[in-house]
């Protein structure tokens, strides 16, 4: 999978190719990715345009990382074709499916609230938060305090364009193989990236048009997870290395505004400790 904004001569407008992002948004989808439950998955929010519905009217995907916040990327607000914030009324958020024709939670929302640094075309600073009315279940993404220290590889989930060119109606997850700190060596990226950017994948396994405003992230057992990274760019579906947005250098921000409204972010360590307490129910069920 991957979420890219594709640097191409392609510009998707909004109601007529709603499912992808545009050029500048560069929504990227899964690639060789392989379906899910949504046990697996269960804060992933999907962002559509409202008269379409989730399935033709896929924008983006998200993360509920508190009882009210979803985290995404700003790009998926945006129309490319008119440059302009695109009209609240104009989209919606749903969850609790992993099937995107299935039965759906719609989540009411207050306010998005782009990051202040966000400019629209750019990949910087490409992170959003969404503030919901509607209570939302856990369990939570926790977003990542550090980096580097766990070997392990990383997962992508989306309902984003595959291999075969079209959105997939079931969620897909695939791992990412390797992370490019600073996107470094990728020619076609020099110029684009930025110290709160990195790039990962693009050895077959990949985020794609649609896959913008999902995670990167290190699952745990029992629906848990660890994000490293908001998907916000990137060229080529499936051969060069996706843009994502990194959650260490967004992280002061984003608890700051959930702060504000007297609500607060996971710590990733009490996480790692909570999944590793395994009942016989959950080893059963392959939670663990």
């Amino acid at each position: 999978m991957k979420i890219h904004r594709a640097l191409s001569v392609l510009v998707f407008v909004l109601v007529a190719c709603a499912a992808h992002a545009s050029v500048a948004a560069m929504d990227i989808l899964v690639i060789r990715g392989k379906p899910i439950a949504i046990d697996r998955a269960p804060w992933q929010v999907a962002v559509h345009v409202s008269t379409l519905g989730p399935l033709r009217g896929l924008r983006c995907g998200g993360t509920a990382i508190a009882p009210h916040w979803i985290l995404t990327a700003a790009h998926c607000f945006w129309d490319d074709s008119t440059k302009q914030r695109i009209p609240s009324y104009m989209l919606s958020m749903s969850m609790g499916s992993a099937t995107l024709s299935g039965t759906r939670k719609t989540i009411e929302v207050i306010e998005v609230i782009p990051h202040p640094a966000y400019v629209h075309g750019n990949w910087d600073n490409d992170i959003a938060l969404i503030h919901t009315r509607t209570i939302l279940p856990p369990p939570f993404m926790a977003l990542a305090t550090t980096e580097g220290s766990d070997p392990s590889p990383l997962r992508v989930v989306g309902w984003g364009n595959t291999e075969k060119g079209n959105i997939s109606n079931e969620l897909l997850e695939a791992t990412i193989p390797q992370v490019i700190p600073d996107c470094r060596g990728i020619a076609a990226y020099d110029g684009l990236s930025t110290i709160r950017l990195f790039c990962a994948g693009g050895s077959d396994t990949d985020t794609c048009q649609g896959d913008s405003g999902g995670p990167l992230y290190q699952p745990l057992s029992k629906g848990r997870g660890i994000q490293f990274g908001v998907t916000v760019a990137g060229m080529e579906c499936g051969r060069l290395p996706g843009v994502y947005a990194r959650v260490t250098a967004h992280r002061a921000w984003i608890a700051g505004r959930l702060a504000n409204a007297g609500e607060e972010l996971l710590d990733p360590a009490h996480e790692r400790v909570e999944a590793s307490l395994c009942t016989p129910a959950d080893i059963r069920n392959a939670r663990c």
